[in-house]
């Protein structure tokens, strides 16, 4: 049995996250300062979600996971249509990143 351990770190959680924590990351520094506190700990991998600076909601903006991917390397994928799921990825093509091609659902107040 292999007991070895492989963490990973999701630093701004997801969904509407922002409001119910005033913790949660929004810029692409924030985010970025978040992952590489998180890699120093221990992550081996952090999964991210951009946040709109202004508002803090969620965005597929691939500027502003570009803006994140400078600075630590990593990314993730904002729930859109197929293509446009990968427009970051294939824009910033990262070392390693995660894609979950099925759909997720989130219970209202869940976390």
């Amino acid at each position: 049995m292999n007991w070895d351990v492989f963490i990973t770190c999701a630093v701004t959680g997801a969904g509407a996250t922002v409001g119910k924590s005033p913790h949660v990351p929004v810029t692409a520094e924030q985010i970025a300062t978040w992952a590489i506190d998180a890699a120093r700990a221990g992550a081996a991998v952090v999964h991210i979600h951009v946040r709109d600076p202004e508002t803090g909601a969620g965005s597929g903006d691939t500027g502003l996971y570009a803006q994140a991917v400078e600075r630590i390397g990593v990314s993730g994928a904002y729930m859109v249509g197929a293509t446009e799921r990968l427009d970051h990825v294939r824009t910033v093509m990262p070392e390693i990143c995660t894609l979950d091609c099925g759909t997720m659902n989130f219970a209202s107040g869940g976390v």
